[in-house]
């Protein structure tokens, strides 16, 4: 019971697919599998994602083939440790490499990442869906204890409201 398993489907002209699940009832004749999802899904959603709302800067270059350095203001949306949404004025394009610093972390943590999609706001803007990649133990931790704050402050919110 609860068992997490991995499932690799086979059909007849059409392509492989690995779906997840947990195992709910079993024995010798059945097997009844919940919570089933595609893989790659499960595995993008390893981290939780907290909103956020917190600016932060991109490094772009100054002229096309330099390497980036000019600051350009981004609004992150989201944070995991896999990755963020953010908004900014760059025209990047899906697979594009991007440079962040991350000034909330402390002491302007740079991270680098891959942007994965784009998605038009309600606004009319752009947000752009990033993928971290490369990410040391160090910038990992201090990224980690942000959003763990930022959780807490979270729950302290809801609580306040709670208590009204």
């Amino acid at each position: 019971y609860n068992t997490p398993v991995k499932i690799t489907v086979y059909h007849a002209g059409s392509k492989l697919k690995v779906l997840v699940g947990q195992v709910y009832l079993s024995n010798h004749e059945l097997l009844s599998i919940v919570d089933v999802i595609n893989f790659v899904d499960y595995e993008r959603r390893r981290y939780f994602r907290l909103d956020v709302s917190v600016s932060a800067y991109a490094l772009v270059p100054v002229r096309e083939g330099e390497e980036a350095t000019e600051r350009l203001p981004v609004h992150i949306q989201n944070l995991s440790l896999c990755g963020l949404l953010l908004e900014g004025e760059y025209p990047w394009k899906q697979g594009d490499g991007i440079k962040l610093e991350l000034p909330f972390c402390g002491l302007g943590v740079l991270v680098d990442g891959i942007v994965r999609r784009i998605q038009e706001q309600e606004s009319g803007r752009l947000a752009y869906g990033v993928e971290f990649i490369g990410l040391d133990d160090k910038t990992e931790q201090k990224i980690c204890a942000f959003l763990f704050q930022k959780q807490r402050e979270q729950l302290h919110k809801v609580r306040r409201k709670q208590d009204f």
